[in-house]
């Protein structure tokens, strides 16, 4: 099998192709525009007349092309999911041909792994490994995945970290840093991620639709690289409104639609580090639970638009959730149903 691809310091394409011993080669097209390597391409492979994907490959040699359609397809922490876990599984058998990793090899790799991460942490480890390796099977690199059948960790069901409307309020009332303070409240009316929150600039902000933008950039892409809208409610609405008046007269106020919000300068947002830093000073001079975190307003948020009985696939778009199963953990409502059906149950 060959492939064209385009290195960043050129600008030509180049054909690349596993030669017999498993060793990556490429080959310059000599031609900038796509539509003339393919026609150098097809030359190519007719001269081939065979298929040159060797029966030995190592991670070192398909991880490239992997990585590379996560890069152009997902979120940078994508991206890092999958070379953090490939990393581990390759020093503990990067000596053998990816075809020869077995589901043996996996169970080792779960014992060595447990001693140093939580379960939880192993199972995103181990979703990451088997869509490595049915990537490894699109790009035709792998006849099949001999590790679909990888099977996780059990873990012991958590309760979903939240805030109550007393812990809300009282986190909300001692905030005295201003920005701050509005980055808090953004995510606990409408259950944006912190990431999302930062990047916000002026123009992202509609007072008289009522509405946010979440917009991808060249400098940020939102986890599953799709826009969305995100209503304001009332509460919030006065707040954002402060941003474009005069706190003193009331006057409109001139602001630089393309600066951001969360800056001290408008060109960079605040470091995420940062604020999950303050939030969490915060938290220990309340003396709230050492368990709750920044990411615990935005379950806040959805926790509660499911007790208001908010259709599921509505609370899925807020969240900009892609699959409905994440969404699922805010579904509370399902419980209380029960405690109605069998509350005047008797014999």
């Amino acid at each position: 099998m060959s492939f064209l691809f385009k290195r960043k310091d050129f600008g030509f394409w180049y054909i690349g192709y596993y030669d017999e011993s498993g060793k990556l080669k490429k080959v310059s097209t000599n031609e900038k525009l796509r539509t003339r390597a393919d026609l150098v391409h097809d030359v190519f492979k007719k001269k081939s007349k065979k298929n040159i994907v060797p029966d030995i490959l190592y991670f070192k040699d398909v991880q490239d092309i992997i990585f590379n359609f996560i890069k152009n397809n997902f979120a940078p922490t994508t991206l890092l999911l999958y070379r953090n876990a490939i990393r581990n599984l390759d020093e503990m058998f990067g000596y053998k041909p990816i075809k020869s990793i077995t589901l043996i090899d996996i169970e080792e790799y779960k014992t060595r792994r447990l001693k140093m991460i939580s379960p939880v942490t192993l199972n995103i480890e181990l979703r990451t490994i088997r869509a490595f390796f049915n990537y490894c099977v699109q790009f035709n690199l792998l006849s099949h995945n001999q590790l679909c059948k990888i099977s996780q960790i059990r873990t012991q069901e958590t309760k979903l970290l939240t805030f109550d409307s007393s812990e809300i309020n009282l986190i909300l009332g001692n905030i005295q840093h201003s920005k701050l303070k509005l980055i808090v409240t953004i995510a606990a009316y409408t259950g944006m991620r912190l990431n999302e929150i930062l990047h916000l600039k002026y123009s992202s902000i509609s007072l008289s639709e009522r509405i946010i933008e979440i917009t991808n950039s060249d400098r940020f892409t939102t986890k599953t690289k799709k826009n969305r809208i995100i209503p304001v409610p009332d509460t919030l609405l006065e707040a954002l409104t402060a941003l474009f008046k005069d706190s003193e007269n009331e006057t409109a106020i001139l602001v630089d639609p393309d600066n951001y919000i969360f800056s001290s300068d408008g060109k960079a947002p605040f470091n995420k580090s940062y604020i999950t830093r303050k939030f969490k000073t915060l938290l220990r001079k309340l003396n709230l639970s050492e368990h709750l975190h920044f990411h615990c307003l935005r379950h806040t948020y959805f926790s509660n638009l499911s007790r208001l009985n908010v259709p599921v696939n509505y609370i899925k778009e807020l969240a900009g959730h892609s699959s409905i199963k994440t969404t699922e953990i805010y579904l509370h409502n399902f419980r209380q149903d029960l405690n109605n059906f069998v509350s005047g149950f008797k014999y």
